[in-house]
């Protein structure tokens, strides 16, 4: 007689719409009984020292499972502790105590003839290798997911897990154990359905219950067992847990307390947790972490002192902002002849504002101004404010600030405004010369002849020209990304600095964000990021002619809907990991993927965005303007007010090199500190804290005065601590207003025009002038600048001395 049984169930294990909605319910019940009640009442058991049996743990669970009339046990649920843990799915408990050090729970939930299958492990008082096997276990277990694809067969999916597991832990081979289930339609209470066959050929649609662990591991002493028990989909892309739930670290692992004597315990109430959340582990890990950070601190410190003796070699940068030469008019005679003798007449296409000074028309060009201000007291008053002269002549008086009287308000309010407007044109115009002269050339591109790797029907940030979809196409030395309409853009493979892949959810599209070295022009525009996405949400309509904005009423259309969504994203999601898996290959870095789970929200570049930690790296590549921050470039990291009441505090990343501007990321969640402490350190950096923010244009100043001397001095700890500043230092760096220096021309077109009608402008101008007169600031100011440049020339004649 011939054996049709397999064929049997590999024609049941496929389910259909009906089927797989049935098995979604079951599943998600199954996980939500082990991480929201069994898990719940174990701990509660272990918090008040309740001993309680296997057995009899085990009927508490099945009695809240026959609560809901619908539902049945497939089999017993399972409770085991200890070294004598067997990972078998319907093992029967036995009346041993439980231990509670490792346990392992699953239940097995029936309803309409199909099963969810769920089992977690939960561990008190780990240690790291617990830490360490149980995170293997986990990418384990992803791993599993990936090669579960259609056409391969359950023993391809079992034989590469066993090739991983060789590769990373070849000392957990021996002790890896695997199962495989059916779910239904023939399971019947009290069994559990006979395992999988090895050469079932694996389809779109078929849904398996899964164990995996590692059994009798540990020491000699202390013999544990691991296990994850889930309910997977399989779809086009891989496998799908329907039962995701808490399976992190810090989900299934609790520190209890030691118990003390009688005479040193001291009355809790009721109820009162004795769990890792409380004060002595939190005590432990706070000492851990600083003891880390102290070595950090010094390891820091060196670095900053190498970076400063490189960059002293190398000698100061020229100043291209000094080199600039301009003009307004080349004689009096070509001023036009339309100004008045008592009107502030602004010449756009000079850049040039030209003012009456005793009857007379003096221009001054928009670079020499450095802020402008309004104030009302009776009539309207124009102050404009000059940046200090470069080439007085010895005994010429330079001018610092003038102020023009008129009754006519509309006239000064509009006055102010053309002046800023002016003034930001010109410095957007000096930026953009900067960054054309900054851009370094590329080598050509070397195109392959054959058809290359390529990901199609993509967008791109920025565009170049007008928003068009095109390819990304990987060649010999760099990668093409082309469109109908434009040229293309060119990325070579040794500008690359990071690869990213930014799957699509939670996020709404699927993206690979390339962080360059050196810029590139991209649309007319210099960038360092360049990213390629694709939108879900529209990838679905091109597909499916389906729109989310259409209204649905049955149930049925929003279920297939979502279904639709779900299948499009993960074809997204490995499509673009694919592409980047190529990409990165072939320039040589690695495709790096954020965090999710360590993320945080914080303000950048006035947008409350998301940021995730990477493996070298904190991005925000969800929408623009991106960041990405190196963390190898960060020499320290200033979190900043941390004040008892505050619901947000802020987060400064300063660099090695001190030229490079500091970048902020503020209104964090006061919430997530400890969670960004923990990254930070793991991340090894080094971070200080402090009740106050820094104004750290000035701060950075100072310490590019004298660099050697700020780390002689303590370096960064210097700032560390929570005193609070006095006035004098408030009024220097310990400020989140502008300081009183003169900014630079890139800083002046900001936020240093006000239009204030309380005249506070004025009053704070008039402060520079008191005190010294322009002379004696002007000598004062060489004097200065003579000493640093002996300073520097000594300290670089020391550096080579010490080379030789």
């Amino acid at each position: 007689d011939a054996d049709i049984s397999q064929h049997i169930e590999e024609l049941i294990a496929v389910k259909d719409k009906k089927e797989l909605r049935c098995i979604k319910r079951i599943a998600l019940k199954s996980i939500e009984m082990i991480s929201n009640y069994a898990q719940t009442q174990l701990i509660l058991l272990a918090d008040n020292d309740s001993p309680s049996t296997h057995a009899e743990f085990s009927k508490k669970i099945g009695k809240e499972i026959s609560k809901e009339k619908d539902l049945m046990l497939c089999y017993a649920p399972g409770v085991q502790s200890g070294s004598a843990c067997v990972l078998k799915q319907d093992h029967k408990a036995d009346n041993r105590i439980i231990g509670f050090d490792t346990v392992l729970l699953s239940v097995g939930i029936r309803q309409s003839f199909f099963c969810g299958h769920a089992g977690r492990t939960i561990i008190f008082n780990p240690h790291s290798d617990q830490e360490r096997n149980y995170d293997f276990l986990l990418a384990t277990q992803r791993r599993m997911l990936s090669s579960m694809r259609p056409g391969k067969t359950l023993g391809d999916v079992y034989e590469d897990a066993h090739k991983f597991i060789d590769g990373k832990r070849s000392d957990l081979s021996q002790h890896f154990i695997r199962k495989c289930h059916d779910v239904g339609p023939f399971v019947v209470e009290g069994e559990c359905r006979r395992e999988v066959s090895l050469s079932m050929a694996l389809q779109s649609g078929m849904v398996f219950g899964v164990v995996i662990g590692f059994e009798n591991i540990g020491s000699s002493k202390n013999k544990y067992a691991l296990q994850l028990v889930d309910t997977i989909e399989l779809g086009d892309g891989g496998g799908l847990l329907l039962t995701e739930g808490k399976r992190q670290v810090k989900d299934v692992m609790f520190k209890l307390h030691e118990k003390r004597p009688a005479s040193e315990q001291e009355d809790f109430k009721p109820g009162a947790r004795r769990l890792r959340q409380k004060a002595r582990a939190e005590k432990e890990n706070e000492k851990a972490r600083a003891e880390h950070q102290r070595e950090l601190g010094d390891i820091k410190m060196a670095l900053g002192l190498q970076e400063y003796e490189r960059m002293v070699l190398q000698g100061p940068k020229e100043d291209e902002t000094q080199a600039e030469k301009v003009e307004s008019y080349a004689r009096d005679t070509l001023i036009p002849r339309d100004v008045s003798s008592e009107t502030i007449f602004i010449d756009r296409d000079k850049n040039t504002i030209v003012v009456p000074i005793y009857g007379a028309a003096v221009p001054w060009h928009i670079s020499t101004v450095r802020s402008v201000s309004k104030s009302e007291e009776g009539a309207a008053f124009v102050r404009i404010n000059l940046n200090r002269g470069r080439d007085t002549a010895n005994g010429s008086h330079g001018i610092l600030s003038m102020t023009f009287k008129t009754k006519a308000q509309p006239r000064a309010v509009a006055l102010v405004r053309e002046i800023v407007e002016l003034k930001k044109k010109y410095t957007a115009g000096l930026e953009k010369k900067r960054e054309e002269k900054s851009l370094q050339e590329q080598n050509a591109l070397v195109l392959f002849r054959t058809r290359p790797s390529f990901l199609g029907a993509v967008y791109a940030r920025p565009a170049e020209g007008r928003k068009a979809v095109g390819d990304v196409e990987i060649h010999s030395n760099g990668l093409l990304y082309r469109t109908n309409n434009t040229g293309g853009v060119t990325v070579l493979f040794s500008n690359i600095k990071h690869l990213i892949f930014a799957p699509c959810e939670p996020a709404p599209s699927t993206a690979l964000h390339i962080r360059l070295h050196n810029k590139i022009m991209v649309g007319g525009k210099t960038t360092r990021d360049i990213q390629f996405y694709k939108d879900s949400a529209g990838a679905l309509v091109e597909e499916t002619g389906t729109s989310r904005k259409r209204v649905y009423h049955r149930d049925e259309d929003e279920v297939l809907l979502e279904e639709q969504e779900r299948v499009l994203n993960e074809r997204l999601n490995e499509e673009f990991h694919s592409f980047g898996e190529k990409l990165a290959s072939a320039a040589g870095v690695a495709l790096q993927i954020p965090n999710h789970d360590e993320g945080f929200f914080g303000i950048a570049n006035r947008q409350n965005v998301f940021f995730q930690p990477t493996e070298d790296c904190l991005v925000q590549v969800l929408e623009p303007p991106f960041t990405v921050i190196s963390l190898s470039d960060v020499e320290v990291v200033s979190l900043e007010r941390l004040v008892f009441g505050l619901k947000n505090f802020d987060m400064v990343f300063v660099f090695f090199n001190k030229d490079t501007p500091t970048v902020e990321v503020s209104s964090i969640p006061a919430t997530s500190l400890d969670a960004v402490k923990s990254w930070l350190d793991s991340a090894n950096l080094f971070f200080i804290e402090g009740k106050i923010s820094f104004n750290w244009t000035s701060l950075l100043k100072l310490v590019r005065a004298d660099t050697a001397e700020f780390y002689r001095e303590g370096g960064w700890r210097s700032l560390q601590g929570d005193e609070e500043p006095t006035e004098e230092s408030e009024e220097s760096v310990f400020s989140e207003e502008e300081s009183a220096e003169e900014p630079s021309e890139e800083e002046s077109a900001g936020d240093e025009y006000s239009d204030s009608g309380t005249g506070s402008s004025s009053e704070n101008e008039e402060k520079t002038d008191e005190g010294l007169d322009w002379d004696e600031l002007e000598e004062r100011t060489r004097q200065e600048e003579e000493r640093e440049k002996n300073e520097r020339e000594k300290k670089a004649a020391l550096l080579r001395k010490r080379r030789r």
